[in-house]
């Protein structure tokens, strides 16, 4: 099985898990039996304008103008390359799944890109421009880039990431070609069914609801005959997962749930081209864990071995010990009656700033930038601020900003 990655995937300044963990996964599998890693052309200007504004697109690969990093993350010209090359991927792993029946590319950061801008820490929507292209469309004056055989002329857009994918909906609303089949376990970036027949969307609170609804709505897809499965595989659903992880949905489940998919697909000889998705480290999910849960997907893919979740689990590591301040007043006094957890925590106040900024990160504090909130509601109430209490109450705004303007547009999170 052929799974595209390059180094440019990586190659933003930027140091967070939708920009960096492909290079983890992609050292994690290039020795798994069955799987040749493959370095991918880049999506051009005029292909990503076929779902996107073009002042969007310009604006990203040039770095001027509005919008140019609306998915979350400053610009660098390295940005520009990774987000073209890693969209080239999931289409070079939807065209190759066509011919070969399995392919994938280490891609993230998607499906909460739309028409006008992207968002989420998502910049351009491959899997929207993998589907029109694998249905053969090109962008005007350019020749196809392939023949494609089989003919392909429906697809479906299956995603399992934590959060729905109202991106992808606001590009392929109207091309009844695509359909999407969505089932998030938090309601950012929801939608609704501008055809209830393509379009189904479902926000499960219940994990014992979560694969029961996968199995009912892969038994509905059986009878549309598609042509190619596009597989948005997200880890973010994962119990210990920060930026969307509902209780219940374990290891065990996620494991399931890529059986499931790969098994139904490969019964029905449906070529299947996936993704990574979302999935962010934290306290509980480390590294070498969220990298084991996209090792998943690849071994359901190739009807491989499944990493050893529990023995991974025996080498987690020491979760770290903070030092919070109170805010009743102004002394050092510690305490825990009243939390707030910012991306930049007391507890390295006196580490150099880059080297704070790069521990941030790797403990996964920026990539919510934080993994839950704890506020005192009548301290706040009295301020006469907004209490947040989860990622996903915030508003879909906080999403869309700068790293740099979160002190400034959302004080009441910070000393």
């Amino acid at each position: 099985m052929k799974v595209f990655f390059d180094d440019r995937y990586v190659g933003a300044a930027h140091s967070f898990d939708t920009t960096k963990k492909a290079e983890l996964v992609a050292r994690a599998i290039e020795t798994m039996p069955g799987v040749t890693l493959a370095s991918p052309k880049a999506a051009t200007q005029r292909e990503l304008a076929m779902i996107h504004n073009p002042r969007y697109v310009r604006a990203v690969l040039t770095g001027k103008g509005q919008g140019r990093s609306s998915a979350g993350f400053g610009w660098d010209p390295g940005y520009a390359t990774a987000v073209t090359v890693s969209t080239g991927g999931t289409v070079e792993a939807a065209l190759t799944a066509l011919r070969e029946g399995v392919s994938g590319s280490l891609s993230s950061g998607l499906h909460h890109a739309d028409t006008e801008s992207g968002s989420g820490f998502c910049t351009f929507n491959g899997l929207a421009l993998a589907a029109k292209i694998a249905l053969g469309d090109r962008p005007k004056g350019e020749k196809r880039r392939r023949w494609i055989k089989p003919r392909c002329k429906k697809v479906l857009i299956l995603d399992l990431d934590a959060h729905c994918g109202g991106g992808t909906h606001d590009i392929i609303k109207n091309d009844r070609r695509i359909w999407q089949i969505d089932i998030s376990v938090s309601g950012f970036d929801s939608y609704n069914g501008h055809d209830p027949d393509r379009h189904h969307l479902h926000v499960v609170h219940d994990p014992d609801d979560y694969l029961p609804l996968l199995e009912l709505e892969l038994e509905r897809a059986a009878e549309e005959g598609f042509d190619l499965v596009i597989y948005n595989a997200g880890m973010d659903p994962h119990e210990d997962c920060g930026v969307g992880g509902l209780k219940g949905i374990t290891s065990d489940v996620i494991r399931l749930r890529e059986r499931m998919v790969f098994d139904w697909a490969r019964a029905r000889d449906i070529p299947v081209a996936f993704v990574l998705a979302g999935g962010y480290t934290g306290y509980d999910l480390w590294e070498e864990k969220l990298t084991a849960l996209h090792q998943m997907t690849v071994a359901a893919a190739t009807q491989g071995k499944m990493p050893d979740m529990d023995e991974i689990e025996k080498n987690a590591p020491e979760r770290p010990q903070f030092t919070w301040r109170s805010h009743y007043n102004n002394d050092d006094e510690e305490t825990g009656e009243f939390r707030i957890v910012s991306s930049r925590e007391r507890f390295w106040d006196d580490l150099d700033e880059e080297v704070a900024h790069d521990l941030a990160s790797d403990l996964g504090f920026n990539a919510e930038p934080w993994d839950e909130y704890a506020a005192d509601d009548e301290f706040l109430e009295e301020e006469e601020l907004p209490v947040y209490k989860s990622i996903h109450e915030l508003p879909q705004e906080f999403f869309e900003i700068d790293n740099e303007e979160l002190r400034a547009q959302y004080p009441q999170f910070f000393e």
